[in-house]
């Protein structure tokens, strides 16, 4: 074998150099690959894609939402955001983003600010060792009208608003979520804080039973003509319910050339809604209830040899009946090796002062994990017990950090890397 020479094992690649020091490391990432492909019948990878420079995140950890930058009246979370997940434990957030705010124009580039607020979140991730799914959080729509409706009430506006128009209409064609998907996927791949692609948030009441699963292989296919090695999180339809999933997502079966699929769920413990309107008690919940819900999708999964995560899935703070269902549907899941995201982290650091209120609302609606006046919440302080690595990164060049290459990248373009932080 010739020095710089490339090999393979299984999914992994490594590059032959012939000091003693290199021997000792591919004989460490040689047998932790061979580890990782014997642990079950469907293998799941130590990190979002072994072999490149990522956060290990799947097969088991734990993480969190950060919401904010989905709305157009927030932004990005800010380091000082991920520094304080990063005090409890946590290597993996779930980011949900606006398709509207990355694509003011169906079909049209993406928007320059938004993605470089979005690089930026990945870099700062990155060099505190957290994987981060960017998630589209979008419901299986876009608002055409997005702008307009922003202008008429005073610049505020949401993903999936009420006129959106539903994917695989004529209005918004499958092709342009394709062409969307292609787009972003060329400007984030190789990002060392990428740990998935989350294609869609909880498509539901889509024109036929197939237009999700259609729409997402058009996708994975547009993806892969551009990113082989990124995880893909394909949700289901039906708002990707843990619990019906066996009625609206039997046959989601997606064909991936690079077989880095991840299928996801969620998972609300009072009526799958997430509305919390009753007491733990009115619901009839027991410590079990939040296993027996995830235990569809968890079925299927291993029925298919498929891989999985749970996206979402939270409960309220204001009743301590609601920590022991968390705690065992959060030890399910890593016992099934199947990771999950707590919604939902969001610092109260913004403006206006009516967000501020509402993150701070002790009301049972309101499933915010993030400390307020300083005090942690019960169900943050359960993640961090469920939060310890089990398998550290084999990388040893500072893996974590941004390559110079993308850096500079950004620069050429102006990107100034804080124009979409939150507001403060």
């Amino acid at each position: 074998m010739n020095q710089g020479q490339q090999f393979r094992l299984g999914d992994v690649r490594f590059r032959f150099w012939p000091t003693a020091k290199a021997r000792r490391q591919i004989r460490r990432k040689v047998l932790l690959s061979v580890f990782v492909l014997t642990i079950g019948a469907s293998p799941i990878p130590v990190s979002s894609a072994v072999g490149d420079e990522r956060v290990p995140v799947w097969g088991g950890s734990i993480g969190v939402n950060m919401e904010g930058a989905e709305y157009s009246w927030v932004g990005y979370p800010t380091l000082a955001d991920l520094q304080n997940v990063k005090s409890e434990g946590i290597d993996l957030v779930r980011l949900p983003i606006a398709w509207e705010m990355m694509q003011p124009t169906l079909n049209g580039p993406l928007n320059a600010s938004y993605l470089c607020g979005l690089e930026t979140f990945l870099d700062d991730a990155a060099s505190l060792g957290i994987g981060v799914i960017a998630d589209l959080h979008n419901g299986g729509r876009y608002n055409l009208n997005w702008a307009a409706d922003a202008a008429a009430n005073n610049g505020m506006e949401a993903p999936n608003g009420s006129d959106a128009s539903v994917l695989g209409s004529a209005a918004v064609p499958i092709s342009a979520f394709a062409k969307f998907w292609q787009r972003l996927a060329t400007a984030l791949k190789g990002n060392p804080g990428v740990a998935g692609y989350d294609i869609m948030n909880e498509p539901n009441n889509m024109p036929t039973p197939q237009t999700w699963p259609t729409a997402a292989q058009a996708v994975v296919n547009a993806i892969r003509t551009v990113d082989m090695i990124t995880p893909i999180v394909v949700e289901g339809d039906g708002w990707a319910a843990a619990q019906f999933w066996q009625t609206n997502n039997a046959n989601l079966k997606i064909t991936d050339p690079a077989n880095n699929i991840i299928y996801s769920a969620h998972g609300y413990f009072d009526d799958s809604s997430g509305v919390y309107a009753k007491t733990y008690a009115e619901y009839g919940n027991t410590p079990e209830t939040g296993v027996q819900d995830v235990s569809p999708f968890l079925q299927w999964l291993k029925k298919n040899g498929y891989r999985g995560y749970v996206g979402e899935l939270g409960v309220p703070s204001n009743d301590p009946q609601w920590i022991p269902l968390l705690n065992n549907v959060l030890s399910d899941l890593q016992a099934n090796g199947v990771s999950a995201t707590v919604w939902n982290y969001e610092m109260p650091d913004s403006s206006p002062a009516w967000w501020v209120s509402k993150i701070e609302s002790t009301s049972p609606a309101n499933l915010n994990i993030a400390p307020v006046n300083g005090i942690i919440t019960p169900q943050m302080a359960l993640i961090f017990k469920h939060s310890q690595p089990v398998i550290e990164s084999s990388t040893a060049n500072g893996a974590f950090k941004a390559s110079n290459h993308r850096l500079d990248a950004r620069l050429q373009r102006g990107c100034d890397g804080r124009a979409m932080e939150r507001r403060r």
